[in-house]
């Protein structure tokens, strides 16, 4: 690998990472939207950059605290997942979507 490949590479992982740090900071904004339940162990699941280069597609995982309604236990949690696209050149959120597995 060149050195010019691999500063491109060290590029593209920095944009990686700033993009999944936006799509954290903005799920922990509206967590108080999402029925300002207990949001925790937030993991970066997957991220991919579309192939015009213009979006990136994270996807978070968090344990959500359940409802009491919802919950067989007291503190009961369940793995949810959202996939944020980010522009690459305003790096502002355009979307945020449920990922179901």
């Amino acid at each position: 690998m060149t050195d010019q490949e691999t500063t491109q590479k060290q590029k593209e992982l920095l944009d990686a990472l700033g993009a999944a740090q936006i799509a954290r900071a903005y799920l922990r904004s509206v967590k108080s939207m999402l029925g300002g339940v207990e949001i925790q162990n937030i993991r970066l699941e997957e991220i991919q950059i579309s192939e015009d280069e213009q979006l990136w597609l994270v996807t978070l995982g968090f344990d959500r605290t359940l409802d009491e309604d919802e919950a067989l236990v007291p503190n009961q949690t369940r793995r949810e997942y959202k996939i944020f696209e980010i522009d690459a050149n305003t790096r502002k959120v355009k979307s945020m979507k449920i990922r179901v597995v």
